[in-house]
């Protein structure tokens, strides 16, 4: 209760201004307010507005954003909020305010307008755990919610000492063999990028991507076991000179190719699929036949690690990607996750993903695969400490599993403090 207080009170320190300068809310202040949710805008039927020098927005806008569940007594006129943790009580025209049966004073009472009950947004915010800056010049509400409990999978390939590119070293923050806590902390399960595919079904050593095992490979899985990650092995294959497409259509290949995993997989606790490129060209039949391909071959895979008591997760391209040959629905009925590749749309320079165009592949998922399967893939060569807020801030607004992070190795100490203030892990 004391901390919900203390972020109550910081909050409306905040905004309304302190002896060291803080912006005050001016009374001429143009009425368009933005808010933005972790650095995602928030939609609202009535826009936001300032009375008694307080933010005042739509509760059920705010509240459906940060996933709250609200409901409404008519007789009484009082909106209700809870959680499993908090519950908060707000009165039409009632200044005092009930969070967890306690009373507290509110400089601006929860009023109607236009059919819709605006309340402060910085106890709301407060109360539940989350920071607010004010931008005065923008006339913007920045909100960060408080670090959500979600999956991370990150994915573990080859690196250089040399470059600082070590999945080792970003993740246990010291140099192979040591080991230390290190940013394990931040990570659930690791996707161990080893494995690269031919058009036979056998796993190719030397290969123009990288993807190989370390000498010593076997001690990498170990260790990640004693500090509670999950482990999987990823397999790699392209479809650019056909290779993909080959295999999926050879029965014998197929054959080989589910053998070959299925025993390589007993060193893990599951296996990743990475198989990338079907259907850039198809369409109609053609493309049908290519998703049918695929699906199957999962199928038959998932049979088989079922047996073994190895969980499946995909690595699949955005359904608003260039790649059309992946049914989400049917790998999303047999695959235990699916790790949404939501990136590459830029096609210049190295800069963040567009969060719409990220936000619209989540989406477009969550409509025909349950969101307790889905995962939000990062390429974290596009990103960076600010962005990666958004990005996280996509997978707690669309409430799906967690996300993974492309790769270990490319995470800064920023990008690593910044998803320590938005997300956490309990391994």
């Amino acid at each position: 209760m004391k901390k919900i207080i203390l972020a109550f009170l910081s909050l409306l320190l905040f905004i309304t201004g302190s002896a060291s300068g803080s912006l005050v809310f001016a009374a001429s202040a143009p009425k368009t307010i933005s808010v933005l949710i972790d650095g995602l805008p928030v939609e609202f039927d009535v826009a936001p507005l300032i009375k008694n020098g307080r933010v005042m927005v739509p509760f059920k806008a705010v509240a459906d954003a940060l996933h709250v569940p609200v409901t409404w007594d008519n007789q009484n006129q009082m909106v209700h909020a809870k959680t499993d943790t908090i519950n908060i009580q707000l009165q039409i025209n009632n200044s005092t305010a009930y969070v967890n049966g306690n009373a507290m004073k509110l400089d601006a009472a929860p009023f109607t307008l236009k059919g819709r009950t605006l309340i402060p947004l910085s106890f709301f915010t407060g109360a539940f755990g989350a920071r607010a800056e004010w931008d005065g010049a923008l006339q913007q509400v920045r909100i960060f919610t408080a670090p959500a409990s979600m999956e991370v999978t990150g994915y573990y390939g080859l690196g250089n000492l040399t470059t600082g590119s070590s999945s080792w070293t970003n993740l246990f923050r010291q140099d192979y063999p040591n080991t230390s806590v290190g940013n394990t902390d931040l990570v659930s399960r690791l996707a161990f990028c080893w494995y690269y595919m031919d058009q036979n079904g056998n796993f190719v050593t030397n290969n123009k991507y990288g993807w190989q095992k370390p000498g010593d490979w076997q001690n990498v899985p170990a260790v990640a076991q004693q500090y509670r990650m999950k482990t999987e092995m990823t397999i790699f294959m392209a479809d650019g000179n056909g290779e993909l497409t080959a295999l999926l259509a050879n029965d014998q290949a197929k054959a080989a190719a589910i053998a070959n995993i299925v025993q390589e997989a007993r060193n893990f606790q599951g296996v990743n699929i990475d198989f990338e490129g079907l259907g850039l060209t198809e369409s109609g039949a053609e493309l049908k036949k290519v998703q049918d391909s695929y699906t199957n071959f999962i199928r038959i895979l998932s049979q088989q690690l079922k047996q073994e008591n190895l969980t499946l997760s995909l690595s699949l391209p955005p359904l608003n990607g260039a790649y059309s040959g992946y049914d989400y629905a049917a790998l999303g009925s047999i695959a235990d996750q699916i790790i949404i590749m939501a990136y590459d749309y830029n096609q210049q320079g190295n800069s963040p993903e567009p969060d719409n165009r990220v936000m619209q592949a989540v989406t477009m998922a969550k409509a025909v695969v349950p969101k307790e399967k889905l995962l939000l893939g990062i390429n974290l060569a596009h990103e960076n400490e600010k962005s990666i807020i958004n990005k996280v801030g996509i997978a707690k607004r669309t409430d799906i599993k967690g996300i993974a992070l492309w790769r270990l190795g490319l995470l800064s100490d920023q990008v690593w403090n910044a998803l320590r203030t938005t997300v956490k892990v309990e391994n």
